[in-house]
Parts: C-alpha cells; sequence; structure tokens
C-alpha cells in the first residue's frame, strides 16, 4: 500500500501541527509546484490581511476540506514571523469565523466545525439566514474582504480568481480565494503533510460534501465488498464531485461507474528517429481496451529528463493513471525514472529493496550499472511482485518487479519484456479497478464517399449518450466491398443498440452491407 493509502486522517492522536512548523512541513514534501503555491497563497492571505486588517476581514469556515486548507493557512499567516504589519497579538479569534448552517447539513459536519472551533480558538457565528442576507449584515458591520475555500472549476468558480469583488446585486466586498489554482491532489497532499484533523466522512468515500439531500459517497471509491475507500485515494481529481448532484445524477452514478482512463508515455529517441518501430502503443492500447480502461492519449518523447517530466506532470494530474514504457535501463541515455522524480517533485534515490533483489539475482556479477536499474524517486515508490516476467534463475522474488510511483507505472521498452510485465500490471488493475467490459458494433457500407453520410452522422451523434463514442472510417482494398465501417462503442449495451438502430433508421438501406456486434472480456 502506498504511504497515501496508510494515512488515517481520523487518527485522534493527530492533532495537526503548530503554526511555525506547517512550513517546513510542506517544504518537507518535496513537491516544488505544492510548495510554490503554498507561500503564494499565504502572502495573499498576509496581504488581504495588511490591506483591510482583521477587523475588515471575515472567513467562510463550513468544515469542508478546502476551508479546512484555507483554516491553516491564516494560522500561518497569522501567527507567524515575517510581516510587520500585522499586530504582534493578533489572534484569529479577532477574525469573524462565519458558517451557514441548513437543517440539512451532516451532523459529521457540525461535529467537524464545533472541534475546530474549541481547537484553535475560532469564534465561529452561526447563520441560519440565506447567504446574501448574511454577507449584507457581515458588510454593514465593517467587513470588507472575505476569505472562501473556492477553486478554480467549483460550480460557483466561473468568472472568479484569487482576489475577485462580490458580483452586481451583492453587497460589496472582495472575495479572496487563496487556493483557487490548488489541485484536489495538493488540497490532500498539504493535509497529510501537516497532519491536520479533518471531518469523518472523508474517511468513508466523501470526496465532496454538500447537504445530506445531495451528497452520496464517490463511487470511485467503493470497494469490492461495499465500503468506501478515503478520500485522500481518489486518483482523479475530475472526479472529486461525482458524489454530488441531483437525484436523478446520483441514482446514475451508483449504476453506471466511470470508465478508468490512462496516459501512455513513450519514451526513446530510436522510436522518433524511426531506427525502433512503435510495438508497445498498439499492444499497451489493445490491452487496456480488453480489461475495460479507456486509454486518453498517447505521448511519445526523446531521452530527455525535462520532456519526460513535463508530460508526466501533466498526464498524472489528468489521468486515473500513466504508464511509461522505456528508458529504464543501465546506460546514459536511461532517464525515465529521473523524469519520474522531477514530475513528482522528488530526488532519486537508491531503493534497498531493489538494491537487494539485484545483488541477490546477480550475485558476484553485479556491477555498478546494475544499480542504476535500483534508482527511484525517494517516498514515492511501490513495488508489485512482477510473476510473469520473472527472469530465466531468479526465484519467486524478481530482480525487476513492477515498480509504481505515485500513480505512474514505469515499464520497459522492449516489447517482449513489456508484454510480460504488463501481465503483473494488469492482474493488479483488474483485481483494484474492475471495469466493465466494452461492447462494441459496427456497421459496414459500401459506400466509399463519407460525405454522403456526414448528415445521417451528425444527425444521430446530437441525441447520443455521453457514454457512447461513435466513429466513421474509410477502409479500402477489401474483398468484401466495404467502403466505410461506422463504429459504435460504449458499456452499455442498450445504448450501443439504440445507437445503432437510429443508424439504421437514417441510412439508406442499399448502403448497409452487413453487421457485427462484440464485447471485451474482462479478466476476473
Amino acid at each position: 500500500r502506498s504511504v497515501e493509502a496508510r494515512w488515517n486522517m481520523a487518527d485522534p492522536k493527530r492533532k495537526g501541527l503548530k503554526a511555525q512548523e506547517i512550513p517546513a512541513a510542506v517544504e518537507a514534501i518535496g513537491d516544488k509546484r505544492l510548495l510554490e503555491k503554498f507561500w503564494n497563497s499565504v502572502t495573499n492571505v498576509r496581504r488581504t490581511l495588511e490591506l483591510y486588517g482583521l477587523e475588515g476581514c471575515a472567513f467562510s469556515f463550513n468544515g469542508g476540506k478546502d476551508s479546512t486548507v484555507l483554516l491553516h493557512l491564516l494560522r500561518v499567516a497569522i501567527y507567524t514571523e515575517g510581516f510587520d504589519s500585522l499586530s504582534n497579538n493578533a489572534q484569529l479569534a479577532d477574525m469573524m469565523v462565519f458558517t451557514f448552517a441548513k437543517q440539512d447539513d451532516f451532523p459529521e459536519i457540525k461535529k467537524f466545525v464545533k472541534e475546530s472551533s474549541q481547537q484553535y480558538g475560532l469564534d465561529v457565528v452561526m447563520r441560519s439566514e440565506t447567504f446574501k442576507e448574511g454577507l449584507e449584515m457581515f458588510v454593514h458591520n465593517g467587513i470588507r474582504a472575505i476569505f472562501m475555500g473556492t477553486r478554480q472549476g467549483d460550480p460557483n468558480s466561473q468568472g472568479q480568481g484569487i482576489f475577485t469583488p462580490s458580483s452586481m446585486g451583492w453587497p460589496p466586498f472582495m472575495r479572496v480565494n487563496p487556493i483557487w489554482d490548488w489541485t484536489y491532489a495538493e488540497v490532500w497532499k498539504f493535509l497529510q503533510a501537516i497532519h491536520a484533523p479533518v471531518c469523518t466522512l472523508y474517511e468513508v468515500g466523501y470526496t465532496s460534501v454538500g447537504q445530506m439531500k445531495n451528497t452520496l459517497p464517490n463511487e470511485e471509491l467503493r470497494r469490492e465488498d461495499g465500503r468506501y475507500r478515503p478520500a485522500w485515494e481518489l486518483v482523479d481529481g475530475r472526479a472529486e464531485r461525482a458524489g454530488r448532484d441531483n437525484t436523478v445524477s446520483l441514482r446514475r452514478s451508483t449504476s453506471r461507474r466511470r470508465t478508468y482512463q490512462v496516459g501512455i508515455l513513450i519514451v526513446g529517441n530510436e522510436v522518433l528517429s524511426a531506427s525502433v518501430e512503435d510495438r508497445n502503443t498498439h499492444f499497451l492500447c489493445q490491452q487496456f481496451r480488453e480489461i475495460g480502461w479507456r486509454v486518453a492519449r498517447v505521448v511519445i518523447v526523446e531521452d530527455d529528463v525535462a520532456a519526460i517530466s513535463n508530460e508526466l506532470r501533466a498526464m498524472s494530474e489528468e489521468y486515473d493513471f500513466v504508464v511509461t514504457a522505456g528508458g529504464v535501463g543501465p546506460t546514459m541515455d536511461d532517464v525515465t525514472m529521473t523524469g519520474v522524480a522531477q514530475a513528482l517533485g522528488r530526488k532519486v534515490v537508491m531503493h534497498p529493496e531493489l538494491v537487494s533483489r539485484l545483488s541477490e539475482f546477480y550475485g558476484a556479477k553485479i556491477t555498478p550499472s546494475h544499480f542504476k536499474m535500483a534508482q527511484v524517486p525517494d517516498g514515492e515508490v511501490t513495488l508489485h511482485e512482477a510473476v510473469h516476467s520473472c527472469p530465466n534463475g531468479c526465484s519467486d522474488r524478481s530482480p525487476y518487479p513492477l515498480v509504481q510511483c505515485r500513480n505512474i507505472f514505469v515499464l520497459p521498452g522492449v516489447p517482449s519484456i513489456l508484454q510480460k510485465k504488463f501481465q503483473d500490471l494488469r492482474q493488479h488493475l483488474v483485481a483494484q479497478f474492475p471495469q466493465q467490459p466494452f461492447v462494441h458494433a459496427e456497421i459496414r457500407l459500401s459506400a466509399g464517399d463519407e460525405t454522403l453520410i456526414a448528415d445521417v452522422l451528425e444527425s444521430v451523434s446530437r441525441e447520443l449518450d455521453p457514454s457512447v463514442c461513435l466513429g466513421s472510417y474509410p477502409v479500402s482494398g477489401r474483398a468484401d466491398n466495404v467502403g466505410i465501417i461506422l463504429t459504435i462503442d460504449s458499456k452499455e449495451k442498450e445504448e450501443v443498440t439504440k445507437t445503432r438502430d437510429r443508424l439504421l433508421g437514417q441510412l439508406p438501406p442499399d448502403l448497409v452491407l452487413g453487421l457485427a456486434e462484440s464485447s471485451n472480456h474482462v479478466d476476473g
């Protein structure tokens, strides 16, 4: 299990760090981007306090994860040295802290707000009127800026930034969103690093908390036994609000699980120079398709640390998992693991277990070059046993286990070895992240000119269920005289059937040569 998976936010012994200890804890994470965002956020908080004063600022604390991050940023801004314009006697209790209580609020949220108020010396004002009415009262009493936990992409975030004046028709004040550019993963990484208590709902699968009537645990975190993994184990931050929606959408989310997405990074000058044919992309795409995963992106880069790290950083944040292929051998051009480390904001270190395995396998024949293959990002590695790719002569402890760095799996570039090692990855993914199989249907047409069917495709596509992917592919030189193949793919068989029937109802009958349908088998 990863460090994140072992972390227990609800441990009563975890009371959080002192404000003065938080900066060092964030720096110790080793994530340069998060560290930069942290100090930018603290600076924006302090500047706001300098501009408006504690008495002119208020803090909206609803007990959620984002407002909990903001609570600790405020603590750092007020209780650490560096800003002389703040009074030496400044206290968080001097600032107005409020929350708007609703009848269907989760009792766990209410409990956490109360506990936080006691622990950090907050004087939380519980308001029962509408948000707008409460703000009118605050502004009337001299509040000119309000700290909020809004992040980019939140439902109410359109048109906002870090500093945004209130909208027309609302009481005049400055909305301050210090964690505007933080990602879901960064929120949890920060809270983990400072051992911050959070609401217990996050321990049982809730990733975004609203009211009881419109919030459920996130289906992405459901275990096979029906229980839920904690919020900080959610890999894809885009699914953060999967448990928040109207009743119809919530019902649908429990019956239709989102398809996991993967990005593939092929590393190697030899591929880009056409010295070696890329056989890995087709194999990986085929394999992920078979287990019900969607390959969302494939990128080929040269043996360059910066190029590798830039692509991995983007893909690891956007997709559930990323797979790299190539650049993990013992020579000078094998730089993939260094790129992985840079993408994760970590340094490269020797992994003791990998050193032990390599030494055990090679014995007296081991060289310093072998140990390059024991290099991994510091503190970010999970090793999975490589049963299918164990070299001849090794015991059940392969010298080359499957290496996982956060949500990145590192595979070799030699196709024959990659294909064996992927079987270990496939076994892991199917066991831990089971998916429904794709259903595939084809309509084979005699026409070779896509303009003849473009209007029909446009008409049908406007009515497509979001789960359906419709494609049109011209072919030539076939013995059966097929000129175009229409493909329909989804995990919902009924939607595939509906789409196929709509197409058949609008296509000229004389163009249709045949139909086909299949379903990929998912292991397990």
